[in-house]
């Protein structure tokens, strides 16, 4: 009976339905909590995916990178010598090296080949030497950079299991400025930073077994002179601060010796591969196009580019004057200056010049130019794309000031007499003499400006392109010249390619965005390179804030494109675009001070957007 009076006063609570109400409405909030707590993470998870979807294809790219890069870290040692083609053939003999000696090591002569694949069958004998990996691979294992590298970054990286290397002292200085960025109400700035910053050595950067590091650009699995050098510029300062980064001086030290290498391998290529099928689509050999255009297994494009070789010497001097460490200009560096400086010379008389390329016209030998007076000849742009008129003057810019301080390192590499340091100082000043004889153009309302091409003949190309070097870039490369002593001559030209005159710069219907563009890409489209590089130099307050809000407003995924379209910024080119995020990094890390007191105390003040309060600042040259 007690039993059953139990189930009976149970059975009457029933009926009541207290309990069945409450339990139903915990019920009902139980289940609306959790489809809103599930619309939530979906929607954060699709946001999720959308923001990092770009970047699972380009890790996935650089795991299947790793697995193929062969490692090649035998005991012998490189020997230079000129074969009959015309290439450099570097052969690799079998012989300890006790001692190296700084500048000077003993040059060998040999002209067999090496291969470390075998030649697919069905090539010609003719081309048998496209296919040769002599000289690819630095072969001592004995010399202070290489025993260097092994000792910070791969062991290392062997024995805690981690393909990419991204030093402490690197993370530090991230984790500093996206700090200071945030205390200061700049959050979405500080986000795009974090990601921006270690870009390069997260996702492109590939310590290699014989001591050198290759550099991709990106979604593009090919080491550009130009792209490696700047995606690396922005870390540089490390190396300047308290005890430095061991790591992070023989990552570049090993990209140095890298872009060395394959100077000497090509010094009119700009962009090479460690294996024929970079991109994974299955290429087994070499096609007749690859033959007309000058490629090899590791030549990826052999189109000619000037900046290429401005950039290489560019990050030389950069990591002298932050490291002090002379370490990487070895006796293999000198002979790769060596092919630079002759080249520059040779191409200051093009019409003498054997350099073809099937895209230029004149059966390949570009547009016809008259003597440039010092200007020195490039077959493309920075973008990739062909020169309309043969002399480009950012190039030629910006090899002038390259080569000057190539002139101050290799007084302390070889000597302040050498032929060398001769050579280095009278070719920028016949460039410079050139740059002013026929690069300077009398524009009305303009007054006089530099030209971006010229032919020498009397032909000019009025223009600006987003690609550095650019016009935009003369006051971020640190160009000046005793010919523009006040740099009016620069200050108009930025004037005029930030006007409407310039036909590749860009406005949005509404006028938010405005920058510069490329012929490379869609009309309409800006440049992330072009909008950073304007950012660094501006010298006015409302021109600072404009840009640092159009570069966090069209950051999709939260980080930089290659462009995007001024009336959508959805819309943009290139997915992953190391150089771009680089620069964006080097912006925010030069000119930080003046971000916060310009975007960040007037945010805090609700003063944005007030153009009473326009300041005219000196940028740091």
């Amino acid at each position: 009976m007690k039993h059953s009076g139990r189930f009976h006063q149970k059975k009457g609570r029933s009926q009541n339905g207290y309990p069945i109400r409450i339990l139903g409405t915990i019920c009902i909030l139980y289940i609306c909590t959790a489809v809103l707590i599930q619309r939530y993470y979906v929607a954060e998870y699709e946001s999720f995916q959308e923001q990092t979807s770009f970047l699972s294809e380009q890790l996935s790219t650089s795991k299947r990178l790793r697995s193929m890069i062969p490692d090649h870290g035998t005991s012998v040692e490189t020997n230079i010598t000129n074969s009959t083609d015309g290439l450099l053939s570097v052969h690799a003999k079998r012989k300890r090296v006790d001692k190296l000696t700084f500048g000077y090591a003993p040059l060998h002569i040999d002209k067999e080949e090496i291969f470390h694949d075998e030649v697919p069958e069905g090539v010609d004998a003719e081309h048998r030497w496209r296919y040769r990996s002599n000289g690819i691979y630095w072969n001592s294992t004995t010399d202070p950079l290489y025993l260097n590298f092994h000792a910070q970054l791969l062991d290392q990286r062997l024995r805690h299991g981690n393909g990419a290397i991204v030093p402490v002292e690197v993370r530090r200085e991230q984790m500093i400025v996206a700090k200071k960025l945030r205390a200061n109400k700049l959050g979405r700035l500080a986000k795009i930073f974090e990601l921006a910053y270690p870009y390069t050595l997260e996702h492109t950067t590939f310590p290699l077994h014989d001591g050198t590091t290759y550099l991709i650009t990106g979604d593009i699995p090919l080491m550009w002179h130009r792209d490696s050098c700047a995606q690396v510029n922005h870390y540089l300062p490390v190396l300047s601060m308290p005890g430095g980064s061991p790591a992070l001086l023989a990552l570049v030290e090993g990209l140095v010796r890298r872009q060395t290498l394959f100077i000497l391998v090509d010094v009119y290529a700009t962009s090479f591969r460690l294996f024929l099928d970079f991109d994974f689509v299955g290429k087994k050999k070499l096609t007749d196009w690859d033959y007309q255009s000058g490629r090899t297994k590791y030549v990826a494009m052999h189109n000619y580019e000037l900046d290429n070789l401005a950039y290489h010497l560019r990050l030389c001097s950069n990591l002298y004057e932050h490291s002090k460490s002379l370490r990487a200009f070895d006796s293999t560096w000198l002979r790769a200056i060596d092919r630079i400086l002759e080249t520059l010379a040779y191409e200051q008389n093009h019409e003498h010049s054997a350099y073809r390329y099937p895209e230029l016209p004149n059966n390949g030998k570009g547009s016809q130019v008259c003597s440039g007076d010092g200007l020195t000849w490039s077959a493309f742009r920075p973008s990739d794309d062909k020169t309309t008129y043969g002399y480009l003057i950012p190039s030629n810019m910006m090899m002038v000031v390259e080569l000057k301080r190539l002139a101050r390192l290799l007084a302390l590499v070889d000597s302040p007499t050498s032929s060398r340091v001769s050579r280095a100082v009278e070719l920028a000043r016949s460039i410079d003499n050139g740059i002013h004889k026929h690069g300077v153009i009398d524009v009305p309302h303009f007054g006089r400006i530099y030209a971006f091409e010229v032919d020498a003949c009397g032909n000019s190309l009025l223009m600006d392109d987003a690609n550095l070097p650019s016009l935009l870039s003369i006051p971020y490369l640190k160009y000046t010249s005793p010919q523009d002593i006040n740099g009016t001559i620069a200050q108009q030209t930025r004037e005029y390619i930030l006007s409407s005159r310039n036909k590749y710069f860009y406005s949005s219907k509404d006028q938010k965005y405005r920058g510069i563009g490329s012929p490379h890409t869609p009309g309409q489209n800006i440049w992330h390179l072009a909008l950073a590089v304007q950012a660094m130099t501006a010298d006015d307050d409302v021109e600072l804030r404009r840009l640092v809000a159009t570069l966090e407003e069209t950051a999709t995924h939260d980080v930089m494109h290659e462009s995007f379209n001024v009336d959508n910024p959805a819309r943009f080119t290139r997915t992953s675009f190391a150089w771009a995020n680089s620069l964006f990094a080097e912006f925010i890390t030069t000119r930080l001070d003046d971000i916060i007191q310009v975007v960040g105390n007037e945010k805090n003040s609700g003063l944005v957007g007030n153009e009473k309060n326009s300041r005219r600042r000196k940028t740091k040259k």
